[in-house]
């Protein structure tokens, strides 16, 4: 068809038209009929080479993102929080731990098992999340109701202030807590007869009280919880001490075996008097 139209032209007299682009226009006529022969097998085959590539992507995306969920499950596992259960003392004496819905301790047990009528117990009722009943709280200021003791907590709920106003029976006192990257560095006690002062190295593994109980609750019931450092985020590994008595110097050093966790499981220390005393910890794991 294009090369009649073409003869047509020359016979007329068609100056434009030339040898050179009669070949233009029947090699373009050649390659257009090749690309129609070629189209019904080469776009099944593109069709093809693309779902493989697109399947392929899809399973890599989903086995990526496999891989990565089992890892997070693996670090959950490996991160499970975990509750002090018990502590195991000399002599077969240990204190158990009881725990509310929302990981705070309830209750503090200890026993004497060749003595039950020396065995006792604490009981924490809590008023909210972070107030005991017994306890008032206005802003940062908490009143320990029917005694002159207020204590002053800061943002983190950790103890900084205790102040005993003086009474007909005491002279009263004022106790300061500093902090430092969530551990209790020094401990500051004013009386009328003179000033006591303790700082404490702390060492970077869990505390052995990794809970929600309040933080200001363990040094106002240090008794009731020991090895609590006030709260403190790590173990305390080193003391100092300055008596308010006499002014003279003691030191203690507390020597840890953890689990493969981070958690101590076994503690030892002693004093510059040469007593020595040991504990061992239990713990449970929560969700």
């Amino acid at each position: 068809m294009v090369g009649a139209v073409i003869a047509q032209k020359i016979s007329k007299g068609d100056k434009r038209i030339s040898m050179k682009n009669i070949f233009k226009l029947n090699y373009w006529n050649l390659y257009v009929r090749l690309w129609k022969s070629l189209c019904p097998h080469l776009i099944p085959y593109f069709l093809t080479s693309l779902s493989q590539i697109a399947l392929l992507l899809i399973v890599s995306i989903m086995l990526t993102m496999t891989l990565t969920s089992c890892k997070g499950k693996q670090v959950e596992e490996k991160k499970a929080l975990k509750l002090l259960k018990t502590i195991n003392h000399e002599e077969g004496i240990y204190t158990e731990f009881e725990y509310d819905d929302k990981n705070r301790i309830v209750k503090v047990s200890t026993i004497y098992p060749e003595d039950e009528e020396t065995s006792y117990s604490a009981v924490f009722n809590y008023i909210g999340d972070d107030l005991l009943e017994g306890f008032e709280r206005n802003g940062n200021t908490i009143t320990v109701i029917g005694t002159p003791t207020t204590i002053t907590i800061d943002k983190a709920g950790y103890m900084i202030k205790k102040v005993d106003a003086p009474t007909d029976t005491s002279g009263g006192s004022e106790e300061i807590f500093e902090y430092q990257d969530g551990n209790l560095i020094k401990y500051t006690a004013k009386y009328t007869f003179g000033t006591a002062v303790v700082t404490s190295k702390h060492d970077d593994k869990h505390s052995i009280y990794n809970c929600n109980t309040p933080k200001w609750i363990f040094l106002y019931f240090p008794y009731d919880l020991p090895f609590a450092n006030g709260g403190s985020k790590n173990n305390e590994i080193e003391t100092s001490s300055i008596s308010a008595l006499d002014g003279s110097f003691g030191q203690s050093v507390y020597n840890y075996t953890y689990d493969d966790d981070g958690y101590p499981t076994h503690i030892e220390w002693g004093n510059d008097y040469g007593d020595f005393w040991s504990v061992s910890f239990e713990y449970f794991e929560v969700e």
